[in-house]
């Protein structure tokens, strides 16, 4: 019998808190909202990105500014060089592990399989 562990990627496996913020805060100026704090965006982070930015636009929340935001923050974001996401301390070395048991490794995401990168963020794997 197979062994299978499933992961939930950003904020279990990968910290990309600060380059999140960092592009929805940008997709909110350039659209002209007012930004966030680091703090204020750690309440409302962890849900799928319509649940995001629902949240983050609070009383300015309508179909057309939802729409405006996702479609700015993606654009941003996947053009961005990303450069504060990391894994977690000890990620490598558990998946590594894990893997050299023979058990079987999946991520469960709400990211489009493009953005995840798998292999050259995890080292592991073949995605």
């Amino acid at each position: 019998m197979k062994k299978l562990a499933i992961f939930d990627f950003d904020g279990t496996i990968l910290d990309s808190a600060a380059d999140v913020i960092s592009c929805f805060n940008e997709a909110l100026s350039v659209n002209g909202f007012k930004t966030l704090t680091d703090d204020e965006y750690l309440e409302k982070l962890g849900g799928n990105i319509d649940q995001t930015v629902s949240l983050i636009l609070k009383d300015e929340n309508t179909i057309e500014n939802m729409e405006l935001i996702k479609n700015t923050y993606r654009e941003i974001y996947n053009s961005s060089e990303k450069e504060n996401t990391k894994p977690f301390e000890g990620v490598h070395e558990t998946l590594k592990s894990l893997e050299e048991k023979g058990i079987l490794l999946a991520i469960d995401s709400n990211r489009s399989t493009e953005s995840l990168n798998l292999p050259d963020l995890l080292e592991v794997g073949d995605s």
